[in-house]
């Protein structure tokens, strides 16, 4: 399955998405509600079955990292709508 963040479109099949991770979108509650925020989206705004947020959208203090060296999205971590790695996507017109 080919992995693609929602907003910036960023694709985990190219070797610049090498290091990055997606995320899924809260379905429900008050974090789902903290994300559609954050990122400019309304209630009412329809999503595809499965959305995902790529790392580029979090702060690295947003990750907590294992002995492993994985690392894992915070609960309490909110996206970025713009991170400085990549233009705003012109495909955003649906709010």
């Amino acid at each position: 399955m080919v992995r693609q963040c929602y907003v910036c479109k960023a694709y985990d099949y190219k070797p610049e998405a090498q290091r990055l991770t997606f995320h899924r979108f809260p379905l429900s509650g008050e974090r789902r509600q903290l994300w559609l925020s954050a990122l400019g989206y309304n209630d009412n705004h329809q999503f595809p079955k499965r959305v995902e947020i790529c790392s580029k959208h979090f702060s690295a203090s947003d990750f907590s990292f294992k002995d492993d060296g994985s690392k894992s999205l915070n609960r309490d971590a909110v996206p970025i709508l713009v991170h400085s790695a990549f233009k705003t996507s012109s495909s955003r017109t649906s709010r």
